[in-house]
């Protein structure tokens, strides 16, 4: 993901936020570290529920952490989908 300006990358983690139905909160703040203006960015995808489903400092860690959301997502489903065939979730 190197070679990615600021920008291309928050564009980009924008649009993988919106393609998964999350809504993109940023954080940016400023920090005086070892002599220097040091700037640290958290990136978080909200779900319609307001939870912090999906987050990240830059674009590999959201997009590892939506895969994470998804892949928990669908096994919750399917554990539901398994309790109602079996008639526990009567």
């Amino acid at each position: 993901m190197k070679g990615l300006t600021r920008q291309e990358e928050r564009n980009l983690i924008r649009r993988a936020m919106a393609e998964n139905g999350l809504r993109l909160t940023v954080c940016e703040k400023s920090l005086f570290r070892e002599g220097a203006i040091v700037s640290e960015i958290l990136y978080t995808g909200r779900s319609d529920e307001e939870e912090a489903v999906a987050s990240g400092t830059c674009l590999a860690e959201v997009l590892e952490s939506i895969e994470k959301w998804r892949k928990d997502g669908a096994a919750a489903r399917a554990a539901c989908m398994d309790a109602k065939l079996s008639g526990e979730g009567r």
